[in-house]
């Protein structure tokens, strides 16, 4: 009987040791469940960034020479390039909203201390156009166009060089400009100049 008490008593302990142990590793599993963060942070960071409009911008091209003639008692021609002329459209317009815009360039009568060539005399024509940002849709050259001066004040009419449509010209575009000259006959020697402004909006 004695050693049946032991028996038992042995059998009691075991049980009650995967009691124990089995208590122990639910609690410690439990912990790693539960667990909470102090910091309350939900996990969500927000980057957030201004973006304001810029400008419509342009860039004139180099001074161009024409050359030297010899006067004569003929008409010459003479010829040159306007180079590189730039427009920048940085105004943040999205394509619906986007005015587009248009450059155009105006030219004086050559003159020098001894006289004066018309500038009726001038034929000029867009050419080149090269996209360097953006897109060339809705992008386009002026004609190749004879001056006029429609008010005989020594100014031409202005000229359309570059135009973009509506929806377009968000970019950065460069472009030059193919002159003529008609030299006329007997006109005196001297050193001419014209003036050439140009504008975009």
């Amino acid at each position: 009987m004695h050693r049946d008490l032991l028996k038992k008593a042995a059998a009691l302990v075991s049980v009650l040791s995967l009691t124990l142990g089995a208590a122990v590793n639910t609690y410690a599993y439990s912990l790693g469940q539960t667990g909470n963060s102090a910091l309350g942070n939900d996990g969500v960071t927000v980057v957030s960034l201004v973006a304001n409009g810029g400008l419509l911008t342009h860039q004139a091209p180099t001074d161009v020479s024409l050359g030297s003639i010899i006067t004569s008692t003929s008409d010459q021609t003479m010829t040159g390039t306007a180079t590189g002329y730039l427009v920048d459209n940085a105004r943040g317009y999205n394509t619906t909203d986007e005015p587009g815009w248009t450059a155009t360039a105006t030219f004086t009568d050559l003159t020098s201390s001894k006289g004066t060539i018309d500038v009726t005399n001038f034929t000029v024509t867009p050419q080149n156009l090269t996209v360097l940002s953006g897109s060339s849709t809705g992008v386009s050259l002026g004609s190749s166009t004879s001056l006029t001066d429609t008010d005989d004040d020594g100014t031409s009419n202005a000229l359309t060089w570059i135009t973009a449509s509506a929806g377009s010209g968000m970019g950065r575009y460069s472009s030059d400009l193919g002159i003529l000259l008609t030299v006329p006959a007997n006109t005196p020697a001297g050193d001419y100049s014209s003036t050439v402004t140009i504008t975009v909006s």
